[in-house]
């Protein structure tokens, strides 16, 4: 479907929930239907009379929506699409938590909206190849977007990057990873590979049109992942880990010294990145990850 043919599509739906009796289902419809329209269409003139409606008429009914409604289904879907979804499937479940969280962030739920891409993000993370076959789709999603403060399009850029995630050069390192720790030698990646790659120009939405995959991962061991990654709009290179069985996580700089670790999702820590030696301390076992 076209962009014209979306915003289209959009409005009438918008039109026939505002017509409609002030009833939970009504106000979720809405919702849905004015933050998808304010995805492609950030200043049309229907969202105006939808705010007018959510704000009057239809405010008991989003708020007795809101605390209704509950996405653990569409989120336990997620943690078991490996297995059992095939791609419509997976698809169409994409597609509902992203309505989801475009109606929570359109009606000021914004927390309960990132709270969902918590769980769902670091689950296409960890199954790259299990999304990747939805990558065209995620592009033409945030190609299409007018509006960069839309928190769903986070799901829509973990599905793009999964093309890369389950690539078959991200697959040496890890490997690569696990011999060199069996010698005792750590981890080892050149940055300059990573920000200056000899790659194809592909051009990614999700990475602000950077000229390559903006994650790389250095080392997997069960559920531990370790990644290098380039976040949108920034040119620093972050450590990423998912290490969702740890009950303890350490990041040890260069100087041997603890850092902050940034926790944008459950099961992932951040920390900007720099040449030297890296530890990742999981539940007291020593990763050292040596950049270059």
């Amino acid at each position: 479907m076209s962009r014209e043919a979306e915003i289209r599509h959009l409005e009438k739906a918008l039109q026939r929930s505002l017509a409609s009796n002030a009833t939970p289902t009504v106000a979720i419809d809405l919702a849905t239907s004015a933050g998808l329209l304010s995805r492609l269409s950030p200043g049309h003139p229907l969202l105006g009379i939808a705010e007018g409606w959510i704000d009057g008429p239809g405010s008991a009914a989003i708020s007795e929506a809101i605390q209704r409604f509950s996405p653990e289904r569409q989120l336990r879907a997620f943690e078991r699409a490996s297995l059992e979804l095939g791609p419509e499937e997976r698809s169409d479940l994409a597609m509902a938590v992203d309505e989801i969280c475009v109606a929570y962030h359109w009606c000021g739920a914004t927390g309960l909206a990132r709270k969902i891409l918590g769980a769902a993000v670091p689950s296409i993370h960890a199954f790259p190849e299990v999304w990747s076959d939805l990558h065209e789709l995620a592009t033409n999603i945030l190609t299409g977007a007018q509006a960069s403060d839309d928190p769903g399009l986070d799901l829509w850029r973990a599905i793009e990057t999964s093309q890369f995630d389950s690539s078959d050069s991200s697959e040496v390192a890890p490997k690569t990873g696990r011999a060199r720790l069996a010698l005792g030698l750590g981890v080892a990646f050149k940055l300059s590979n990573f920000l200056e790659p000899e790659a194809p120009d592909l051009r990614l939405a999700a990475a602000s049109e950077l000229d390559a995959p903006n994650y790389e991962l250095l080392f997997e061991d069960g559920p531990l992942k370790v990644y290098l990654r380039i976040r949108p709009g920034e040119i620093l290179p972050w450590l990423m880990i998912q290490a969702p069985t740890a009950t303890a996580l350490e990041l040890l700089d260069p100087d041997g010294h603890q850092t902050p670790l940034q926790h944008p999702y459950p099961d992932q820590w951040e920390h900007v990145a720099g040449v030297g030696e890296w530890t990742v301390i999981a539940d007291g076992r020593r990763t050292p990850i040596f950049l270059e």
